[in-house]
């Protein structure tokens, strides 16, 4: 299985809220990328959601820009707070 990053430390939203994010798994067939997502809101963690990220196909682990459209496309998905996946993950 491909290594993608986790997003262990909090990264800012806005004034109040910040987002981490773990690795969940990368459907092969489709080039899907989960991501189990936390949002906090002054300090206080959310309950975690899935995130779909899909970055075209076959993307390249060895990408140096790789970290950085992940961590776009995640903060996206964080801001609006809910999932954007039917896919519940194993962190159900």
């Amino acid at each position: 299985m491909p290594d993608f990053p986790d997003f262990n430390d909090p990264q800012p939203l806005d004034d109040d809220r910040t987002w981490a994010a773990a690795f969940d798994s990368h459907d092969l067939r489709e080039d899907d990328i989960y991501y189990a997502v936390r949002v906090s809101s002054g300090g206080a963690p959310a309950a975690p959601f899935m995130a779909h990220i899909w970055l075209g196909p076959q993307p390249n682990l060895a990408d140096p820009d790789l970290r950085e459209r992940l961590a776009r496309e995640l903060a996206k998905v964080a801001a609006g707070g809910i999932t954007n996946t039917a896919y519940t993950g194993r962190m159900i």
